[in-house]
């Protein structure tokens, strides 16, 4: 794989698997660096932060859920992309904001990080296209022509239990991120984390049957296959129905969201084991217009997961 290898599962039957020696991305004081850096954003005050407008800014805590009538997301986070984008050309290549203040090393830091992100998951991705579905060259670069574009690397700081009293009603659960499949192409994780789930939380995928804990392994980067790609695949490649489960202690993770060209062809594909949990999830699924391009059913899917929410510090 590109000088890349694949931990454990072959990651099409799981969809989640885990990727070594893969460089900077893989070494444990750089991601230690990176999170630093992402943990920065949240150096200055709320009226310094920029609300997230469109897919780039703050994430207020709560200010997003994947399944709201049933779970309140104990989060906060921050979103960008591509420090090359000057706005225009379509509705997801936006200017990146950044607090008022923000130290430049610190900003500089996650650009690279960025950079190192979506250089990795191209060289997965067309991986995958020409060797495990058989696309052509011609057909890999189209499908992910100015794709890195509208890509997001997303911070996401999960509070701990201990810290988790905010909720929005006793009618709701408190989980980290609500159960659901990603959107897009594929998902890349970084976080430095225990082996104990029950000290720190974490992601975790359903099997058809059980919830199973992801376990984090040292100097690795964790892959999930998004709806997308599982689509064009014919199912071949899983998304996987995940969710994110909180610890006793805050925790910070690095996400980024690895899409197709924004004028790719939507394809309509459900997850038959959502029908197994009974629940509604965020899937490809359900697409009524396929004349509609991937970018712009995507900005519905961002805004269809946003709360309203007053953020008071």
């Amino acid at each position: 794989m590109s000088g890349e290898n694949r931990v454990g599962n072959d990651g099409q039957e799981l969809g989640i698997f885990k990727v070594e020696n893969c460089g900077v991305l893989c070494d444990h004081h750089h991601v230690g660096a990176l999170l630093k850096a992402a943990n920065s954003l949240w150096d200055k005050g709320v009226e310094d932060r920029p609300e997230i407008e469109g897919n780039r800014g703050y994430i207020k805590h709560g200010g997003e859920a994947g399944v709201k009538e049933l779970y309140v997301e104990d989060k906060r986070g921050f979103s960008f992309g591509s420090k090359g984008n000057k706005g225009g050309g379509n509705a997801m290549r936006r200017k990146n904001v950044w607090a008022t203040g923000m130290k430049t090393e610190d900003r500089e830091m996650l650009e690279e990080g960025f950079e190192e992100l979506s250089l990795l998951a191209e060289r997965i991705a067309h991986d995958i296209l020409l060797e495990e579905l058989n696309m052509s060259n011609e057909g890999v670069e189209k499908l992910l022509r100015g794709g890195k574009e509208i890509s997001l690397l997303r911070v996401f700081q999960y509070f701990g239990q201990e810290n988790s009293e905010r909720g929005e009603g006793k009618s709701k659960s408190t989980i980290g991120s609500s159960p659901h499949t990603d959107w897009g192409f594929l998902t890349l994780i970084l976080e430095l984390g225990s082996n104990s789930q029950l000290e720190n939380g974490g992601l975790e995928y359903f099997d058809g049957k059980s919830w199973n804990y992801v376990n984090p392994v040292k100097n690795t980067v964790t892959v999930n296959f998004g709806d997308y790609l599982s689509a064009i695949s014919n199912s071949t490649v899983n998304s996987p129905i995940h969710r994110v489960s909180l610890g006793k202690e805050d925790r910070t993770s690095l996400v980024f969201f690895y899409y197709p060209s924004f004028d790719a062809k939507m394809i309509t594909k459900r997850n038959d084991r959502e029908i197994d949990i009974g629940s509604e999830y965020n899937t490809c699924g359900g697409v009524d217009d396929l004349n509609m391009k991937f970018g712009e059913w995507l900005i519905k899917k961002w805004s269809d997961v946003q709360v309203l929410v007053d953020e008071d510090e």
